[in-house]
């Protein structure tokens, strides 16, 4: 596979295979979408945090706190607060009806009902656990169909479990390091984990695409040089652009695993991202949250994906940017951060996601699925 060099470049280049570097000039400047960042909340939370996740339409945003969940309405206004016993929230998602909230944490995944008593005040009721996990869970992700949920852990395991049942269906332990990041293609045939270890930064980090139903490793797409800490697809599953500890965001064709190159727009890791396509042009969009151990920089941007060009930034946030939710239908777009805040912005100019066919994703190759020894021993809670 064929690599594009990793060679510092402006924050609005896009660096892709064979030399040829994709930027805007002055001629088609007036093409890209026009998109803005305004915030419209601002929240102070008790503790740092940790997750973020906004159901579809935007009227429920659940944050993850240290031993708490706490959820607001678009204006900023707490509607619930759900104590918890299992350490930090790190992944939080609504199901794609956004009645039923997936809460990972310590050892721990619950699943938990919203609904109003019969004076209207809102509830969050426990649903049922999903068992097995050896450290904190820090993604979840639904299938687009909500039958299925998918968790990655710092045990170095992702799971597949059956909602209704709360069966786990497949236990993927072939990374080499804790999985930071798990999600489901737009149409639910594939899988995309990645994994990467902070403590032992100059070591790359992993991004497998997987079979959904059998777990199966068809594809690798390698470049990062440091742990990657989330991949995710683009809204039609045709892209996978991933970010990481080496302060790159990388995208990838999704169907034969070729690199377009690496947006390098930020100068701290790459903590979180989200995609959406812009309303005109219709072109895919991508949202990163960084943040580091260095002051400054704790930047959220807006950038295309197939060029690199810069949309959009903000840097509201004092300290790391840990969690980034969107609602496109909305157009509001929410974070977290370890400043103890989390924000809502209006964002303009998005277009409302679609659900695309199956076909743009299928890989016409499998990759062999490297074996592993687990589990590693548990980790105390923080």
């Amino acid at each position: 596979m064929n690599i594009p060099p990793n060679i510092p470049l402006a924050s609005r280049l896009l660096v892709p295979v064979a030399g040829l570097l994709l930027m805007a000039t002055s001629a088609i400047a007036a093409d890209l979408p026009k998109i803005s960042l305004k915030v419209i909340s601002s929240i102070k939370l008790p503790s740092p945090g940790y997750s973020v996740a906004m159901n579809r339409d935007g009227s429920r945003i659940a944050i993850g706190l240290d031993k708490a969940v706490i959820v607001h309405n678009r204006k900023g206004s707490l509607r619930l607060t759900l104590p918890l016993t299992t350490g930090q929230v790190r992944s939080l998602a609504w199901s794609p009806e956004g009645n039923l909230l997936a809460v990972g944490s310590y050892q721990s995944v619950q699943l938990f009902h919203w609904e109003d008593d019969a004076e209207g005040a809102p509830k969050l009721i426990p649903v049922k656990s999903l068992p097995g996990h050896r450290g904190y869970v820090v993604d979840l992700a639904w299938s687009p169909d909500g039958k299925r949920i998918v968790s990655a852990c710092d045990d170095e395991a992702a799971r597949v479990f059956d909602v209704e049942s709360g069966q786990r269906l497949l236990m993927l332990v072939d990374h080499a390091y804790a999985v930071t990041s798990a999600e489901w293609s737009p149409a639910g045939e594939w899988l995309l984990t990645s994994a990467g270890d902070e403590s032992r930064a100059f070591k790359a980090g992993e991004v497998f695409l997987r079979d959904a139903n059998t777990g199966e490793v068809v594809r690798k797409f390698e470049g990062h040089e440091r742990p990657v800490l989330k991949a995710v697809f683009t809204t039609d599953g045709k892209f996978v652009v991933t970010g990481g500890l080496d302060e790159k965001c990388y995208v990838f064709n999704t169907a034969d695993g070729t690199p377009l190159g690496f947006y390098g727009g930020h100068s701290r890791p790459v903590r979180d991202l989200v995609t959406v396509v812009s309303s005109s042009p219709g072109i895919d969009v991508a949202f990163s949250g960084a943040g580091g151990r260095n002051q400054g920089k704790n930047e959220i941007r807006a950038w295309t994906v197939d060029s690199g060009d810069d949309l959009a930034i903000d840097e509201t946030h004092s300290a790391p940017v840990t969690g980034l939710a969107l609602s496109s239908s909305a157009g509001l777009l929410a974070s977290v951060s370890r400043d103890r805040t989390a924000q809502i912005f209006q964002v303009t100019g998005l277009q409302s996601a679609s659900v695309p066919s199956s076909a743009a994703t299928s890989p016409p190759t499998k990759a062999t699925t490297p074996q592993r020894k687990w589990p590693p021993a548990p980790q105390s809670p923080e």
